[in-house]
């Protein structure tokens, strides 16, 4: 679900919901679905908690610091440098291009080689 394709909800009648708790992971748009539902169960005064757990590789939701996706995201990238590396560790001048895909990697990108020793530089590209 989410919000920027429009969202259909679908609250069944209190009598009918046995969940007491509903728990959404995702980015910004499950977010905003998050909302649209709890919006749902309170105009029909079911006793249900929705509870939003922020999930973004981008880490682009200005709620919290950092979110696991975001974390995800720089140890996938950290390992496929490190596994480049290894396999040209006996070469001497080599170049490693990475491009990591998402809306805005740079902080990936930056993070990554931040905390991978065999790197000397970070290329940043804007758009």
């Amino acid at each position: 679900m989410t919000c920027r394709r429009g969202v259909v909800l679908t609250v069944r009648p209190p009598e009918v919901v046995l969940a007491k708790r509903v728990l959404q992971s995702s980015g910004d748009g499950t977010m905003h679905g998050a909302v649209k539902i709890l919006d749902g169960i309170r105009r029909r005064k079911v006793n249900v908690a929705v509870v939003g757990i922020p999930k973004t590789a981008d880490n682009d939701m200005c709620i919290i610091d950092r979110s696991f996706g975001f974390q995800t995201a720089v140890e996938m990238a950290q390992q496929a440098i490190s596994a480049a590396m290894w396999r040209l560790r006996v070469q001497l001048m080599v170049l490693v291009w990475c491009k990591l895909m998402g809306r805005s990697t740079g902080h990936i990108a930056f993070q990554s080689s931040c905390n991978t020793e065999q790197l000397s530089c970070c290329l940043l590209l804007n758009s």
